[in-house]
C-alpha cells in the first residue's frame, strides 16, 4: 500500500516470471507483456503476431507479494 491508502498493483500481463519462495511466503513477478483487452470480439482480429490481449509494452518492473495464513 503506497502513502495515502492507495492499494498499488501490477498491471495484466503474460510471459512473466514468478518465483515463490516458500520459506518467507513470499511470491515475486518480474517482467512480462502488458495488457490484457477483454473487449476484442471473435469478429475483431489482432495483427498476425500479436497476441491476444498484448497492447505492445514489455514490462521491465518488479513486484512482491507476501502471503499469509491466519489461523
Amino acid at each position: 500500500m503506497s502513502e495515502g491508502g492507495h492499494v498499488e498493483e501490477p498491471q495484466a500481463r503474460y510471459a512473466h516470471q514468478l518465483v515463490y519462495d516458500p520459506k518467507t511466503g513470499q511470491a515475486f513477478m518480474h517482467g512480462g507483456n502488458g495488457g490484457v483487452n477483454s473487449e476484442i470480439t471473435p469478429q475483431q482480429s489482432k495483427p498476425e503476431g500479436e497476441a491476444e490481449g498484448d497492447d505492445g509494452t514489455r514490462l521491465d518492473d518488479f513486484w512482491s507479494m507476501r502471503l499469509e495464513r491466519y489461523e
